[in-house]
C-alpha cells in the first residue's frame, strides 16, 4: 500500500467512526427525551387520577348537602316554620316615564 492509500483508508475509518458516534448520541438524546416524557406522562396521569377522585368527592358532599330533607332539618334547628299559605302579587300594567 502506497502513503496515499493509507491515509485515505485513516481518513474513511475515522469518518465512519465520528458518525458511528455522532449516532449514538443523537440515539441516547432521543432515548433519553422519551424516557423523560413517559415519566411526565405518568405524573399527570396520576394527578388526573387524584383530581377525578377529589371531584367525585365533592360531588357527593353537594349531593349531601343538597338534600331535602337536611334542608328541612337545617331550616327548623334555625327556627324557620313551613309557610300556612302562599300569597302570589300580580303587578299592574308597566309604566314607562320618558
Amino acid at each position: 500500500m502506497s502513503f496515499d492509500a493509507s491515509a485515505r483508508l485513516f481518513v474513511l475509518s475515522a469518518g465512519v467512526l465520528a458518525t458511528a458516534f455522532l449516532m449514538a448520541l443523537l440515539y441516547l438524546r432521543f432515548a433519553t427525551s422519551i424516557a423523560a416524557s413517559g415519566y411526565d406522562l405518568h405524573d399527570l396521569e396520576a394527578r388526573r387520577d387524584e383530581l377525578v377522585r377529589q371531584n367525585e368527592l365533592l360531588q357527593l358532599q353537594i349531593d349531601r348537602l343538597e338534600a331535602p330533607s337536611r334542608i328541612e332539618s337545617e331550616a327548623q334547628r334555625l327556627g324557620l316554620v313551613k309557610a300556612s299559605r302562599t300569597l302570589f302579587l300580580t303587578a299592574g300594567p308597566s309604566v314607562t316615564l320618558r
